[in-house]
């Protein structure tokens, strides 16, 4: 929950203005109690959102990186409506929202205190509000004790910036545009009350790294050896822009889905999502094999969209003698991608604002997500089953635990074994 002292820097930085002096690209620093860096932003200046974001050291300024590049081409999204720059931020921003757009935890929170010290939150972008925004997770609100430090140091250092600005020029404090040439920004670092100007060095870029999961264990290998090899898979390692909520609380996580389609057919092969992929990428990998397995084939080829779904390939590609190629071009993942989509959207109805989404959706209903398939043959006729792919028919006997009983019945009757 948000602090009275919170509170009372956020309205005065309000009052100080300080996004009519500064762009957000034109970066200042902080340093931080616990001795580390903080990059601040101060968004306001263009009228659509009104903040102070802090991005704390590499991995922070990282994030602040991927969206600034994300700005320049602000009409791209992805298939999902969800940016991978956005599930990938790692920062704090106190806002200033209109009421209508605040949790109600906050709106309650905003108005005992304005009760309490006589403050009138009047006009657009009244209310201010604190959310952390964590990598691959839904943006949430400030918890912890480190992250309420780290704020209220940033919020102190942005007062002071503003008392500087009203006696000296931007250029006469160091403050510029921060592209890729920058080298250093102004950093404020706390002397007992007061604040002193130095200069900090920007992060070099840091190197692209993918989740790779350990190798294929020798006993899953001998499994996989003995299957025949069939198919070319198109594949792509995506996220599910749908936020699930952890059993303990905490702020809700976007699974990672790994999406092979056949690539002359187009059926879908069903692998289950994964939780926090980032941290345990093994997980992905043993809901492919499984499917593998229980489909019985190997893949001749595997045709996969980028990088980060070869990282989660690789030994596989290696141990088992699959040949793996990069390409852009996979128009059967494309068309698998939308009936993803669009069974996604029927669930959590596609009117719905992102803050409305129930916070006890469990994996059951992205089980149900990936395997949304089953909705769709359902609807087809006799005829039109009959005439689905060899391989989409093996895959759907194989999984008679996930079925459907009236799915199942159907499949029985015909094709029975």
């Amino acid at each position: 929950m948000a602090t009275e002292k919170m509170f009372d820097l956020a309205f005065a930085y309000k009052k100080a203005k300080l996004w009519k002096r500064l762009y957000d690209s034109e970066l200042f620093a902080v340093r931080l109690p616990d001795g580390q860096t903080g990059y601040c932003s101060v968004m306001g200046m263009m009228g659509e959102h009104n903040a102070l974001g802090l991005y704390i050291g590499d991995r922070g300024f990282e994030s602040y990186r991927a969206m600034a590049a994300a700005a320049e081409n602000p009409y791209v999204l992805e298939w999902n409506g969800y940016p991978d720059w956005l599930m990938e931020q790692d920062c704090i921003q106190c806002s200033f929202e209109n009421k209508e757009f605040l949790r109600d935890e906050d709106f309650n929170e905003v108005r005992a205190y304005a009760r309490e010290h006589g403050v009138s939150p009047r006009g657009a972008n009244a209310y201010p509000q604190f959310t952390r925004y964590s990598p691959n997770r839904y943006p949430w609100r400030v918890e912890s004790e480190e992250d309420e430090k780290n704020i209220l140091e940033a919020l102190s250092a942005a007062l002071a910036l503003a008392a500087m600005l009203r006696v000296r020029r931007k250029s006469e404090l160091g403050i510029r545009e921060v592209d890729e040439d920058t080298e250093s920004i102004p950093i404020l670092i706390r002397d007992g009350e007061k604040f002193r100007l130095d200069s900090a060095p920007i992060p070099e870029p840091a190197p692209e790294a993918y989740p790779t999961p350990a190798p294929l264990d020798e006993k899953t290998l001998n499994r996989l050896k003995n299957l025949p090899k069939r198919y070319i898979l198109e594949c792509e390692l995506i996220r599910v822009g749908a936020p699930v909520q952890d059993e303990n609380g905490g702020a809700p996580w976007f699974p990672t889905l790994l999406l092979c389609a056949e690539s002359e057919e187009g059926s879908i092969l069903p692998i289950p999502p994964a939780e926090h992929y980032e941290e345990h990428p093994d997980n992905l990998l043993k809901n492919f094999i499984q499917v593998l397995i229980e489909s019985k084939f190997l893949p001749r080829v595997l045709k996969v969209r980028n990088r980060a779904t070869r990282a989660l390939l690789e030994d596989f590609r290696v141990k088992t003698g699959v040949l793996l190629t990069v390409d852009d071009y996979l128009p059967n993942l494309d068309e698998a991608k939308q009936l993803l989509l669009s069974n996604l959207m029927d669930r959590l109805g596609e009117d719905d604002d992102a803050d409305e989404y129930d916070a006890a959706r469990d994996d059951e209903d992205l089980m149900d997500a990936a395997r949304s398939m089953f909705d769709q043959i359902m609807a087809l006729s006799d005829e039109e089953i009959k005439a689905l792919p060899d391989m989409m028919i093996r895959q759907l006997f194989s999984m008679s635990e996930l079925l459907p009983p009236e799915l199942e019945a159907r499949l029985k009757r015909l094709f029975p074994r």
